[in-house]
């Protein structure tokens, strides 16, 4: 639940929409912010937040190649 209301914060997502990120996102919170936040692919928020060296905003601010 804290997990969800982090989401919710964050993001502005609802309750619904912050429980299927979270499950997409295998319950790491900070895979489902990026993918939340930059629209992108599990795969893609988890390259972007290694890149980054887990830092949430500069991986939402990376320009795709």
């Amino acid at each position: 639940e804290r997990s969800k209301r982090t989401l919710i914060i964050v993001t502005g997502v609802d309750y619904e929409a912050a429980a299927r990120y979270l499950e997409a996102a295998e319950g790491h919170v900070k895979t489902a912010i990026v993918m939340i936040k930059a629209g992108v692919s599990k795969e893609e928020a988890r390259k972007r937040l290694q890149m980054t060296e887990g830092n949430v905003r500069r991986a939402i601010e990376v320009n795709p190649l």
